[in-house]
């Protein structure tokens, strides 16, 4: 079982064909989508055909059973715990490059706690990802560190993905490598913003060297340049050089996609090659969650 904790999310999509203009309009394209960092990994690895469940809070909502819903319709098997704040809402504003930029209202996914954990939530030998965003805030972080800890104790394994570099400076250098340090992570994904502030180093050989230090097995994510792996050996797969329509969720479907196959025994390069295909291919697609069609034996 593949176990992702922290958010569920509604995602609003707002990507405007023209520059917009102060006190007037613009068309565009404007979509309400399920998201929410954890939520979308778990989908991915559902869809992906792994056993996948998420761990989470929404509100005693509309929105909140609209998200218990999509998650049933996807095959992931959901502890979603009604809390009286509102559902998280995350506004996704998308420029004419494909990149994003989010204004987030985390709500209800903030307010699960430690003492929502229950034993069946955790089976002996699942694997745990936690997205950094699940340890930024209380009482949501006290509960990914107790749930790293009850999946450790029952035999599993821990990954960390750390999410967005805006946050990690807010949070701290120091602070979130020292959370590091406590989780003891099995693997740990990065973007080159997010490990060049991590490392404190641009360069991915060397400062992959450095963060192996917090995980026996670091991913090194370069867009385009594609992912530099450092773990007993070093491994480096090239980039997929693919038009950018949105950016949303391309790191989540990455990190599902290599947790998928690296978990099924396939070399390290194979699961890396397939996690930046899916990755690719969500970029040209507007939302966290597009509906492909394509196929994991395939050769890039």
């Amino acid at each position: 079982m593949i176990v992702a904790l922290g958010d569920a999310a509604l995602d609003l999509f707002v990507a405007p064909d023209l520059e917009a203009i102060e006190g007037s309009d613009v068309g565009g394209a404007v979509r309400v989508l399920p998201g929410g960092s954890a939520a979308n990994f778990a989908v991915w690895v559902a869809r992906l055909g792994a056993r996948s469940a998420l761990i989470g809070a929404v509100g005693d909502d509309y929105a909140g059973t609209f998200m218990g819903a999509d998650l049933a319709s996807e095959g992931v098997l959901s502890h979603l715990r009604r809390v009286p704040a509102p559902t998280a809402v995350i506004a996704v504003l998308v420029d004419g490059r494909g990149e994003r930029t989010m204004i987030t209202d985390r709500g209800a996914a903030t307010h699960f706690a430690p003492a929502m954990l229950e034993p069946q939530m955790l089976p002996p030998g699942c694997h745990l990802h936690l997205p950094a965003y699940s340890l930024f805030v209380e009482p949501l972080g006290a509960a990914a560190i107790e749930a790293a800890a009850r999946a450790r104790a029952g035999g599993g394994t821990v990954a960390v993905d750390t999410s967005s570099v805006g946050p990690l400076r807010v949070f701290g250098k120091k602070r979130f490598l020292g959370l590091l340090d406590d989780l003891e992570p099995d693997l740990l994904f990065a973007n080159h913003a997010e490990a060049a502030f991590l490392s404190g180093v641009e360069d991915p050989e060397a400062g992959s060297l450095i963060l192996r230090r917090y995980a026996p097995l670091v991913l090194w994510k370069l867009g385009a340049d594609g992912v530099l792996a450092r773990g007993e050996r070093v491994a480096r797969e090239p980039g997929l050089i693919v038009p950018t329509l949105d950016s949303t969720g391309a790191g989540d479907a990455f990190a599902a996609a290599f947790t998928v196959a690296h978990r099924s025994g396939a070399p390290l390069e194979t699961a890396l090659a397939r996690a930046n295909r899916l990755a690719a291919a969500v970029v040209r697609h507007i939302g966290a969650r597009p509906r492909l069609e394509w196929d994991l034996e395939e050769e890039n």
